[in-house]
This record gives structure tokens, sequence and C-alpha cells, in this order.
């Protein structure tokens, strides 16, 4: 299943994978995710990053089977670990959330909006875009990258 840039979608053979046509920062996200083997940490198993797209595990977005209260407990795993390796997700929400096809566990995904914070100096390397979450939270008195962060995580379930 290939994802493009106008939201269409086109059908491919091997449903082992997905992959998403996006823009550089996006690549760039997922490659440190690639670099710091996110596997089994709740994001999205990456397999290949071309040029303009990236390969990843397919995901079932039907979530019935959890509560939100399951969910959030979930992704906050998932937020502290983006955290600690520097990346702000910033578009917390449910749409964003897959079960991984190979161990059922839920998986985060689609990080176009994210931004990265050189954790030395808690500063942007990569500026989030400025999405709808990222301007309530500046909105809201937010100012540095994880306070914004954790802003959008505790008001998206």
């Amino acid at each position: 299943m290939i994802y493009t840039l106008e939201g269409g979608f086109e059908q491919t053979c091997d449903t082992d994978s997905f992959t998403k046509m996006t823009t550089r920062t996006e690549l760039d996200i997922y490659g440190i995710l690639d670099v710091s083997t996110s596997k089994s940490r709740g994001v999205v198993d990456v397999i290949h990053i071309n040029e303009d797209s990236v390969v990843m595990e397919h995901l079932d977005i039907d979530l019935c089977y959890y509560t939100p209260t399951d969910i959030k407990h979930q992704m906050r795993f998932v937020k502290d670990y983006l955290q600690s390796i520097g990346i702000m997700y910033i578009d917390w929400k449910p749409d964003n959330i897959g079960i991984s096809r190979k161990d059922g566990m839920l998986k985060l995904f689609d990080f176009d909006a994210s931004g990265v914070i050189d954790l030395q100096s808690n500063t942007w390397t990569i500026r989030p875009i400025d999405w709808y979450s990222y301007k309530n939270a500046i909105d809201a008195g937010m100012r540095t990258p994880k306070e914004i962060d954790d802003y959008v995580f505790d008001n998206a379930f």
C-alpha cells in the first residue's frame, strides 16, 4: 500500500509494508528512528528510506480493542522514549496510532508534524510545522519543546 503526497492510496502486492511519500523533514525523523532501533518501542518499524518516501511496517488502524486509557498509558512510554532521543512528536492523536500486524503492539506513525531538538541546549534543530496543536500549546503559554509536546499529548486523549 502506498500513500501519496496528494492524499491518495495505491495498492501494491506487498501487504507487510506501507510506503508513504513524504517530505525531507519527515524522512530525516524516520532516519533518526531507524538509527535508534525503535523496534518494539511502540514506534512503527522503518524498513527502508528512499529519496522521497519511507517504507514502514503495515499497521491496522482499528483500535476498538483498546480503551482510551490503555492507549494513553502505552503512548506515554512512546512519548518519553521519543523525547529521550530528541524527537518531539507534537501531533498526538489516535489517528496516528496503529496496531502492528506482526506482534499486535500499538505503534505510532506519521511524523510529518514532528520536530527534533538538540538534547544539550533544548532548542529546535528541526522545527515542527505550524500545526494547530503546536499553535495551541504556544497560545497556552508553553515555550520549551518538551512543554509543547507534553501539553499536546495531555490534551490529545
